[in-house]
């Protein structure tokens, strides 16, 4: 009679032995390209930086420039007051859903960050665990799959997700794995118990790689785009409109 926990493993490893089979969803397929958002990524923080910071600057003092052409300072000045309580009620939702964002990003990286450790922790785990197989034959099997899929992990996958191309759609390694694990036949109560650990651990490992794969591919939703880049340029608009005397330390602040 077959353990229940066992079997309940069994279903659930099954589960994710599918798992790997299935393809990656993945935006950058077929023919879409590379978002601006990812190219951007792909550069060196400093570059990033500047290229953020000298776009923004140069479209500012455009627009500060057109907007002074069209709109006469005597005319902006007189709305100051005015412009200025819009302009802090903007910046101040704008703020909010920039924090929120910051957070939501943060968090999204710490949690990817603790699953990428937690599967390398596992592995390690699994390595160890797999020395409860008596034959030497099959415990040879289990141990060079466990290293096959390091190494299609460190090889193929980390570079795939570093340069934002589609990930493979199984690792061999972890699949061969999973064949020599089913081919095992506990004897005893005691052999039951650890199988199932070992079942419990792999599919553990296959969800977390599977967790991973989908994190690097995640973006940001659309509409959140538009409320940051909206938000953006409203409130740069409305550093247009307010109007001061010295034209040349307006522009400055605006630059800044």
């Amino acid at each position: 009679m077959v353990h229940p926990g066992l079997e309940a493993s069994r279903h659930a490893s099954r589960l994710c032995y599918v798992r790997l089979y299935l393809p990656i969803p993945n935006p950058h397929q077929g023919q879409r390209t590379m978002s601006l958002s990812a190219k951007i990524l792909m550069l060196s923080q400093w570059q990033a930086l500047g290229l953020i910071l000298g776009v923004m600057m140069v479209l500012s003092l455009l627009g500060f420039y057109l907007t002074h052409r069209l709109m006469p300072l005597r005319v902006r000045m007189i709305h100051n007051e005015v412009a200025g309580f819009v302009f802090a009620a903007i910046a101040a939702i704008y703020g909010v859903l920039l924090a929120f964002v910051v957070i939501v990003v943060w968090e999204q990286f710490h949690q990817t960050r603790v699953n990428t450790q937690h599967e390398a922790s596992l592995a390690l785990r699994l390595y160890y665990e797999m020395g409860i197989v008596d034959e030497e034959k099959a415990l040879t099997q289990l141990r060079d799959g466990l290293m096959n899929y390091l190494h299609d992990v460190v090889e193929k996958e980390y570079p795939a997700m570093a340069a934002m191309q589609p990930p493979p759609p199984a690792a061999q390694g972890l699949i061969s794995l999973w064949g020599s694990l089913k081919s095992l036949t506990p004897r005893t109560t005691q052999e039951e118990k650890l199988y199932e650990e070992l079942l419990d651990n792999l599919g553990e490992l296959s969800r977390l790689r599977a967790q991973r794969l989908d994190d690097a591919i995640e973006e940001l939703p659309g509409i959140i785009w538009v409320g940051l880049i909206g938000g953006a340029i409203i409130s740069l608009v409305f550093t247009f409109i307010l109007g001061t005397e010295n034209i040349r330390i307006h522009a400055v602040m605006i630059a800044l």
